[in-house]
């Protein structure tokens, strides 16, 4: 018998990973436990050599959906059998621990699974049109975490108590929502209202309501995973004409929302690669070419040629989406502001008149995030997804904003920094990004840093997310302008390293794709502070890491 102290690095918390260990341990009588331990997992394990060497590769290459296996690090552990738990004749998960990895990695939301769907719409199932459902594979994660390991009392989870029954799934051995960490049933978890402006609060048939309401042309805000969104019939001019004005939004196009592909496929065409980012775990907005004379209200998207296209993601939006089938789901915030998630705040504006109801929740959102929005760039006219065998070339698939499915997932870099990190990102729809080693996390996106609340927002959230990631940074990086709150902001404390805006915007193109030394570089990016101590505008440069020239 070996005895053998495993450490498994990359995103393994959130992704049923602790369940998973345990059954494979059991199908080879390996004895041990297993716990989320900071941001990883730790296995002991006891067993024949032949039976570890399997449950090694398991590890890596049977990892459960969602999960990624960076890295299985194996100590022996000698014969002890001290450290196997409360039964040291089988394989048991036990309670978390703290621990200071170099990089860690937060799951990301993750929209309802099939599994979950099927059961959400079963009447004979207990949590049948239940709005919260979710298992070891789907729901919220980063959206309700404040500290790690992920445990449900490190979350917003933590103010609903398990009712027995969903106790009884979380610690046996159903494998679908044993160790589900925002396990819930209607007994025992979180609940939706509804309240109708000049009416008040409503509980009873809540999402029946809001779906009426949203048929006859009202405004509803909906609290969903990341944030309230406010949403009408595409089809109602009415309403989209009112949201542009009460929003301050003249002309950029609203999000749809579809039931499923193959109804929006009646609307926009929709390539293979399209449609794998659409029914992705992320669940993105996606820009899709619509098709000719299939459109919605003139003001939905106005004289754009494409549709912002997502399909739901949580059961919330199934719900409704199974009545509605097309939905303008965009989110709720004034232009400028960030996408809000307190619900005293939405309740004021519903009363100020930008909606005629608020669907809300008593489950707390720690973190808000913005949907994500991707679009395809193609170097023929792609072929449908309904009509093409998936060999399609030439495509550059592009994240404009990086929000809820992504965040707080890392990006590798070509580099190691020398400290920790933070790169404080522009004044105008705020990002920053956390840097370690060869690792940086971008943040959501907060809106603009001269409004109150997203600058309150984007300064906790710099706090709650290096706390999150156990990064301290060292080092500051910052635009050179002058003016810009984010410089002020970093220039409080040193080293500060300022870039220029136009330059910044290549580099960030030249770190995408990966491109080495000098290059040829042009900044369409409106204005930007310059060397000269004017204001640029659209930019050629010449450049590499360090320097560069106007062309």
């Amino acid at each position: 018998m070996r005895h053998i102290d495993i450490t498994v690095l990359g995103l393994v918390q959130g992704v049923g990973f602790r369940p998973f260990v345990a059954r494979a341990a059991q199908e080879l009588s390996i004895r041990g436990t297993v716990c989320n331990s900071g941001g990883i997992v730790k296995i002991l394990a006891k067993g024949d050599e032949g039976a570890l060497d399997e449950f090694i590769r398991r590890l890596s290459s049977c990892a459960p959906k969602g999960a990624r296996v960076d890295e299985v690090i194996i100590n022996d552990a000698g014969d002890t059998t001290a450290d196997l738990g409360e039964d040291p004749d089988g394989f048991v998960i036990v309670e978390s621990t703290d621990y200071d990895e170099s990089i860690r990695y937060v799951p990301a939301d993750i929209a309802t699974c099939e599994s979950c769907e099927r059961e959400l719409f079963d009447s004979k199932n207990r949590r049948y049109m239940y709005p919260f459902i979710s298992c070891v594979s789907c729901g919220p994660r980063y959206s309700i975490i404040h500290s790690v390991p992920y445990d449900r009392e490190r979350t917003s989870m933590d103010a609903f108590e398990m009712c027995e029954k969903c106790r009884d799934e979380y610690e046996g051995a159903s494998r679908v929502r044993t160790y589900a960490q925002t396990i819930a049933c209607g007994e025992c978890g979180p609940g939706v209202s509804l309240h109708v402006r000049d009416k008040g609060c409503e509980t009873g048939d809540a999402l029946q309501k809001c779906i009426a309401m949203l048929k006859n042309g009202s405004i509803v805000a909906i609290k969903n995973i990341g944030g309230y969104h406010l949403c009408f019939d595409p089809d109602c001019e009415e309403a989209a004409k009112r949201l542009r004005k009460m929003k301050r939004r003249e002309n950029k196009p609203f999000a749809v929302m579809f039931d499923d592909i193959d109804l929006l496929r009646r609307y926009a065409c929709v390539s293979v690669e399209q449609e794998g980012l659409l029914i992705s775990p992320a669940r993105p907005i996606v820009l899709v070419d619509k098709l000719q004379d299939m459109d919605f209200a003139p003001s939905v998207c106005g004289e754009s040629l494409s549709i912002g296209a997502m399909l739901p993601s949580d059961p919330i939006q199934l719900i409704i989406m199974r009545s509605l089938k097309t939905l303008v789901m965009t989110s709720a915030n004034i232009s400028g502001e960030p996408i809000i998630t307190d619900d005293d705040r939405m309740l004021e504006l519903m009363r100020d008149g930008i909606c005629d109801a608020v669907l809300s929740n008593d489950r707390r959102i720690v973190h808000g995030l913005d949907d994500s929005i991707f679009q395809c760039m193609y170097e023929e006219k792609p072929e449908t997804a309904a009509t093409q065998d998936g060999r399609e070339s030439g495509v550059h698939i592009q994240i404009l904003r990086r929000g809820r499915g992504y965040v707080p997932e890392p990006i590798r870099l070509k580099y190691r920094l020398p400290h920790d990190t933070i790169a404080m990102g522009g004044d105008l729809k705020a990002v920053f990004a956390l840097g370690r080693g060869d690792t940086a996390y971008p943040s959501g996106h907060f809106g603009d840093l001269y409004d109150r609340d997203a600058y309150d927002l984007w300064c906790r959230e710099q706090r709650l997310m290096g706390a999150l990631l156990n990064i301290e940074p060292q080092s500051r990086i910052c635009d050179a302008h002058p003016a810009y709150i984010s410089s002020g902001f970093a220039k409080r404390e040193s080293p500060v390293r300022e870039v220029y805006h136009h330059h910044a915007h290549i580099l960030s193109v030249m770190a995408e794709h990966g491109l080495d030394g000098r290059v040829y570089g042009i900044a369409f990016d409106g204005t930007g502070y310059g060397d000269d101590g004017t204001i640029w505008g659209s930019e050629f440069l010449v450049c590499d890491d360090e320097r560069y020239v106007r062309a």
